[in-house]
């Protein structure tokens, strides 16, 4: 019974390891896209303004990356860190905070000439 019992809380540790493994993978591969992408749009999924931004950008065929602030905490925490007080969508575009959603600003940086170029 000993040896049933010590089986099973080692193969409970093992599932325990890879899951937090797993999920550890995850929000490093998450971490690397927000880093890399040149848009990411801080969202709530009951925000009608948000989706305008979101179906604005598709429309545009532009690549962004959207978070919502209200199932990910380290969304949130990114959100709040970038001055987001409530407000949403906030928007980042080329490292630029926008919060709410005028589609002529959001034109306006995304197409305005790079500083690297």
């Amino acid at each position: 019974m000993r040896i049933l019992l010590l089986v099973l809380i080692a193969v409970s540790g093992w599932i325990g390891l890879t899951q937090f493994r797993v999920q550890q993978r995850a929000e490093l591969e998450a971490a690397v896209e927000v880093a890399d992408a040149e848009v990411v749009v801080y969202v709530t999924s009951w925000c009608a303004v948000c989706k305008q931004a979101r179906e604005h950008l598709d429309s545009r065929g532009v690549a962004y990356v959207a978070r919502d602030i209200e199932t990910d905490p380290g969304a949130y925490d990114d959100y709040r860190a970038l001055g987001g007080t409530g407000a949403v969508p906030l928007m980042v575009i080329r490292g630029e905070t926008v919060t709410g959603f005028n589609a002529d600003a959001v034109d306006a940086r995304l197409y305005a000439p790079r500083e690297d170029s």
